[in-house]
């Protein structure tokens, strides 16, 4: 007993002189000491990550519509590109990471026989990083191109640039329910779409 005291505070105190801040020794609730490792980390990659949301878009026009809040639907593919990524251990969590987000989104609109449509197709960079046990809270930018279908306007498909923030509560290791707010403006339609949408998105 008194040699396995010994061996690990041998090993602790080698664990500290030699730089190795993954190997700790802590006495159990027996008083025995015990060591503890990397192993003890949980590390979420969370390099890939599919994103599924629906919500609203207002698209700020003005025309003969009586209604500019429309359903809003999002799909995006985040790839991790850069930071490292979150760790967990008991209940701390840190780092930060960057993501390449190809997106898609979607929204029509008919009212009094004039019907009008937008599909999204962009790409943002996210910063993603911890903000408690089991949340991130994540900021973001991006280009897209908008693909119109509007019996109204004269306009064609047009550039567009977009700032967005959001959170993902983490409701499983590699799942997480998320909500994001964004403004969305449309070159040559001079649109400022402003977005709410909620989903779910799964880490792999």
């Amino acid at each position: 007993m008194r040699g396995r005291v010994w061996g690990s505070t041998l090993v602790g105190v080698a664990a500290l002189f030699l730089g190795l801040p993954a190997v700790t020794v802590a006495q159990d609730d027996s008083g025995m000491y015990v060591r503890h490792d990397e192993d003890d980390w949980e590390e979420t990659e969370h390099r890939y990550a599919l994103g599924i949301g629906f919500g609203l878009v207002n698209i700020d026009e003005d025309d003969i519509r009586d209604d500019d809040v429309e359903p809003y639907y999002a799909l995006n593919f985040r790839i991790g590109v850069f930071g490292r990524p979150a760790r967990t251990h008991a209940s701390r969590r840190f780092g930060m990471r960057g993501y390449l987000e190809p997106e898609l989104g979607y929204w029509s609109q008919s009212s009094r026989g004039i019907s009008r449509s937008d599909l999204l197709l962009g790409l943002n960079l996210i910063g993603s990083t911890p903000v408690g046990p089991s949340a991130d809270f994540f900021v973001g930018g991006g280009i897209g191109y908008h693909f119109a279908d509007d019996d109204f306007n004269a306009t064609d498909d047009s550039l567009g640039v977009n700032a967005q923030f959001g959170a993902d509560i983490f409701v499983a290791r590699r799942v997480s329910l998320f909500a994001v707010g964004r403004f969305d403006l449309v070159d040559d339609r001079d649109d400022l779409e402003a977005k709410a949408y909620v989903g779910a998105r799964f880490y792999f």
